[in-house]
């Protein structure tokens, strides 16, 4: 079976995966990291942690617009004709 590769086709790190229970999320607003030294409008880390004590913490940045009050869509659609 060939290894599994990222989308740049580097190949992925094969990692031993142990059994995880989600204990917290959180959110960061503006993202606590960057791409390319710009910060997303926000940030979620989903915290797991493994019967043995240890933590993994997955991030996911959102890339989205920022969302106003008077904005009618505001999960981040575009509402604008055209």
């Amino acid at each position: 079976m060939p290894a599994a590769s990222t989308s740049s086709g580097r190949p992925r790190k094969q990692r031993s995966w142990t059994p995880a229970s989600l204990v917290q999320f959180h959110f960061h607003l503006p993202s606590e990291h960057t791409v390319d030294g710009a910060a997303s409008p926000m940030e979620v880390h989903f915290v797991h942690a493994a019967e043995e004590g240890d933590l993994a913490v997955n991030r996911r940045l959102h890339a989205g617009r920022r969302c106003r009050p008077d904005d009618p869509e505001p999960l981040g659609g575009d509402s604008r004709p055209g």
